[in-house]
């Protein structure tokens, strides 16, 4: 996933519909390990597009990064986290007022990374564990791993390993 953001910065993406295209041409298989059809993919993004605006109203792209399955001792699927980003519209925009304000807050706050819990058809959203700005200008880095059925390890970092964040969740299915 980092040489995906990366080359993301370097495609200079103006309008959402790129990077969402961008996003969605890598999209990650679901819970059966089966592409995840097109209706559901845009009630996913949906929903996780309304989560984002809830910190910034300016998110409009939105890419599913990963989709972890979390399964009991049965290997029955209790459901799915997803790791998504969200950004403006117009970054190439936002940059060009951050040149004006210097306000770098405001700019990383137009690159958000969220982790969400689903239920396993990815239809639910059954809750937002965390939602947190880039802290890279299109240079941060996310990735969350399962390390038990009720245990989640989030990590992000600029690609230079800097700016890292580590968070665990405790999850209930």
């Amino acid at each position: 996933m980092p040489a995906l953001l990366a080359s993301l910065a370097l495609i200079g993406a103006k309008q959402s519909t790129s990077v969402e295209r961008f996003y969605d041409a890598r999209f990650p298989r679901d819970c059966g390990a089966q592409d995840v059809s097109s209706a559901v993919r845009e009630q996913l993004k949906s929903q996780l597009r309304s989560e984002f605006k809830k910190v910034n109203p300016a998110i409009e792209a939105i890419g599913v990064l990963e989709i972890k399955c979390a399964l009991d001792e049965k290997k029955t699927v209790l459901g799915a986290i997803v790791l998504a980003y969200g950004a403006a519209a117009d970054l190439d925009q936002a940059y060009e007022q951050f040149q004006k304000t210097r306000d770098i807050y405001r700019l990383l706050a137009n690159e958000q990374y969220g982790v969400f819990q689903y239920n396993p058809s990815l239809v639910t959203l059954r809750k937002t564990l965390t939602v947190f700005p880039s802290q890279r200008w299109r240079d941060y880095f996310a990735t969350i791993e399962l390390t038990s059925t009720t245990r989640l390890l989030v990590r992000a970092n600029g690609s230079y390993g800097d700016s890292p964040l580590r968070q665990e969740f405790n999850i209930a299915w």
